[in-house]
C-alpha cells in the first residue's frame, strides 16, 4: 500500500487511513444513518406559503396592532376615508380604460422581437 501525507486542515493527514477498513466502514455507517432518516416530504404547491390563493379563502386576521398603525399612517398623510374612496375609484377608472385598451390591441400589446 501507497502511503502519502498530504495537509489536512494545515496538518499532516495520512491517505492511508481515507483507504483503511474503518474509515470505509465509518462513511459507510454514515451514509445508511443518512438514509435511515430521510422521510419523503409531502409535494405542495405555491398556495401553500400564501393564505390569499390556499384551498382556504379565510385569511388569518391580523393583530389589533395592525388596525392602529393603519389609522396613524392615514392620519399621518392626512388622508380620510372620504379621500382614500376617491383615491380608489380613480385607480378603478384608469384600470377600466387600459383594460378596454390592452383588449382592443390584442396580441399586439406585447413587444415583439
Amino acid at each position: 500500500m501507497i502511503v502519502s501525507t498530504v495537509l489536512h486542515c494545515g496538518r499532516p493527514f495520512l491517505n492511508a487511513y481515507l483507504l483503511s477498513p474503518i474509515c470505509t466502514l465509518s462513511r459507510t455507517m454514515m451514509r445508511a444513518a443518512t438514509q435511515i432518516t430521510r422521510v419523503a416530504k409531502e409535494e405542495g404547491t405555491i398556495a401553500d406559503v400564501f393564505t390569499t390563493i390556499g384551498t382556504s379563502s379565510e385569511a388569518a386576521p391580523l393583530p389589533l396592532r395592525f388596525a392602529q398603525l393603519k389609522k396613524n399612517v392615514i392620519a399621518d398623510m392626512g388622508a380620510t376615508p372620504a379621500s382614500i374612496v376617491q383615491a380608489w375609484k380613480q385607480v378603478l377608472a384608469a384600470s377600466k380604460v387600459r383594460t378596454e385598451e390592452i383588449v382592443s390591441l390584442g396580441g399586439e400589446v406585447c413587444a415583439h422581437i
